[in-house]
């Protein structure tokens, strides 16, 4: 983008990376039969420190080094304000500390409380010789804590909180600099009738994300989560599941100076994962969705389809497509039509190979105007606000444990956004190119982990 369009124009148009992980996809969350690769060896921490009688910490460091392509999100004909135009690439360090700690639970069948937490600082460090590259190094933190009661037995809860500081690197999810901070705090309580094949569950979310510029407060909200369903495992291989979430979306309607206060999402979905054979296993999921919220708003079908086999029990793979639809900071929703594989394989016990890719066809709907001089299109020329998008996601990762408690991987990640969207000068004719926001970004790096 130029100078002009990155500063003003990433308020809507950027806008869009920030919907780029968002919420767990359909498939990454749906139950179903087994997809773990047996084979591997056991790769854990150490002896590690002990802070009392069952309860154990392991410190952990973690190294990365290699290369980022596009550290400013930018397309072929973006003005750097530089003299030069497109992609800049920079090489990348990450230096990571963190630790874990949970409750020994080795030697007990049935533990009636079970603590687990987590806590990663890792550093991104730009190695350019821009300046503007480097600016962009910063502190990103993952923490996370958990507490089961009784996680086997006929009555279980669950309480957790996770929190993140995302920063620039990877993704960016504007063209400045937009840290941002997210805590979920989730509760859930649990049935288990009969023996456990049947689970009854109900549970509720609470979500904050916002952002430490002042120049993004619009994009911070609210999200209270609620749902409910159950599992019943009806044969030894085939499970059928049903549950209904609805949330509610508070967000700042006079930062977006728009009439849109609240959304109210509601999920619906029923499902059956079984083997058909002991290679051969499906997931399928049929549900209906509704974003219920003023203007523009999602109402259709969610579903889900995933087919999968395995090679043998060290290689095992899957396909599937699936039909969601989320909350978005450019518009009142997204929706994505979404076709995905994967496949994973272990080597000798040591060596393991994970490959996922992934494409979505999303469209957003009720993205409100820009005001000013700069003026968002989604159809040239200009016609109207609407913006789809096709995102391509691949993403290979080899790995070696070098012992039980070092491990070396490769991982490569490209990201692709290919889009209808542009920001245009409105004193130009209507028929005068706009600045794309499609973009393609790619990251190779070399990771040396150690747990202690």
């Amino acid at each position: 983008m130029t100078t002009i369009f990155r500063r003003v124009g990433a308020t809507i148009g950027s806008m869009a990376l920030l919907s780029l992980g968002g919420v767990a996809s359909a498939q990454e969350s749906a139950d179903s039969v087994d997809t773990s690769v047996s084979g591997a060896a056991t790769y854990h921490a150490g002896d590690g420190i002990k802070l009392s009688d069952d309860l154990l910490m392991h410190p952990r460091v973690d190294l990365e080094g290699g290369y980022q392509s596009n550290v400013f999100f930018a397309d072929d004909t973006d003005d750097n304000g530089d003299g030069t135009q497109g992609a800049k690439g920079s090489p990348l360090m990450r230096v990571g500390v963190g630790a874990g700690v949970s409750t020994n639970t080795d030697k007990v069948e049935l533990p009636k409380l079970v603590l687990s937490g987590d806590i990663e600082l890792l550093w991104n460090q730009y190695l350019s010789g821009n300046s503007d590259i480097n600016d962009r190094s910063d502190m990103g933190i993952t923490a996370m804590a958990q507490l089961d009661i009784t996680p086997k037995g006929p009555v279980g809860f669950t309480l957790s909180d996770n929190y993140v500081r995302a920063v620039n690197p990877p993704p960016a999810e504007f063209s400045e600099d937009a840290d941002r901070d997210k805590n979920s705090l989730n509760a859930r309580l649990a049935l288990r009738p009969g023996g456990g094949a049947l689970e009854i569950f109900a549970g509720a979310g609470w979500d904050i994300d916002i952002f430490e510029s002042n120049a993004f407060t619009f994009a911070a909200r609210n999200i209270i989560n609620f749902n409910a369903g159950a599992k019943w495992q009806w044969l030894p291989k085939t499970q059928i599941n049903t549950d209904v979430n609805l949330g509610l979306v508070f967000v700042d309607s006079s930062a977006l100076r728009v009439d849109r206060n609240t959304s109210t999402p509601l999920k619906a979905w029923v499902g059956i994962s079984t083997l058909i054979t002991p290679n051969f296993g499906t997931v399928l999921r049929a549900g209906y969705g509704n974003s219920f919220q003023s203007g523009e708003a999602f109402n259709s079908y969610l579903a889900l389809a995933e087919l999968r086999y395995a090679f043998g029990p060290t290689m095992k793979s899957a396909i599937g497509y699936s039909h969601d639809f989320a909350d978005s900071v450019i518009g009142n929703f997204r929706a994505d039509h979404s076709f995905f594989a994967r496949f994973a394989a272990i080597v000798n016990g040591q060596f393991e190979l994970n490959v996922k890719a992934e494409v979505r066809f999303r469209d957003y709907g009720g993205i409100p105007p820009m005001e000013g001089q700069l003026q968002f299109c989604g159809d040239p020329p200009c016609s109207t606000p609407d913006r789809s998008d096709t995102i391509f996601r691949f993403s290979p990762v080899a790995s070696y444990q070098i012992n039980e408690w070092l491990n070396a991987s490769a991982r490569y990640s490209l990201l692709s956004d290919t889009t209808d969207a542009y920001v245009r000068n409105r004193s130009l004719p209507p028929t005068a190119p706009g600045d794309s926001f499609g973009f393609v970004w790619q990251e190779f790096m070399i990771d040396m982990q150690a747990k202690f």
